[in-house]
């Protein structure tokens, strides 16, 4: 939790190297996790929901996009070409972070829990998404369509709002 609040107080750079990042944020992936197994009136509920508040709110995911773009912007500047929103196969610790955090947000959301889940949920991805202005990670929208698949209704509105800024931009 203390972490969330530094990324706020620190933004829009964080005060720690590229690893420390990723370590912090796969914690976060982890703790998020145990959302989905949470009765809403336990008091450990409340933490985690703070952690995913504060995550939807301060747009911490966001870190993670511009760890990614710079990531591109190595690959780029050395291999030019290959698929609209693809890394060309190359390594990319960052992608691989936002992926499990976008895949454990969209998880976390269930009918048990209280709406203002899904609402924070869908604002932590849509920033992430965002960001990207339009070129998103072939990696990124399979994570979105592999829920679709898996029948969950809510992602419906992703959907909506994924086409909405991939024609915007």
């Amino acid at each position: 939790m203390a972490c969330c609040e530094l990324f706020y107080i620190y933004a829009p750079e964080p005060p720690w190297s590229e690893s420390e990042i990723l370590e912090i944020f796969n914690q976060l992936v982890r703790q998020l996790g145990n959302l989905n197994s949470c009765e809403p009136s336990s008091k450990i509920f409340e933490s985690y929901f703070r952690i995913l508040e504060q995550l939807s709110e301060v747009k911490i995911g966001v870190v993670l996009v511009d760890l990614i773009r710079t990531e591109r912007g190595t690959a780029s500047s050395s291999k030019r070409g290959g698929k609209r929103g693809s890394l060309g196969g190359e390594d990319n610790p960052a992608l691989d972070t936002l992926c499990d955090l976008i895949r454990t947000l969209l998880n976390c959301v269930n009918l048990d829990q209280p709406p203002e889940v899904a609402a924070h949920a869908e604002l932590a991805v849509a920033a992430c998404i965002e960001e990207f202005e339009g070129n998103i990670p072939i990696q990124v929208l399979e994570e979105l369509l592999t829920c679709v698949g898996q029948g969950y209704v809510f992602i419906l509105c992703f959907l909506f709002m994924l086409v909405h800024i991939t024609c915007v931009y």
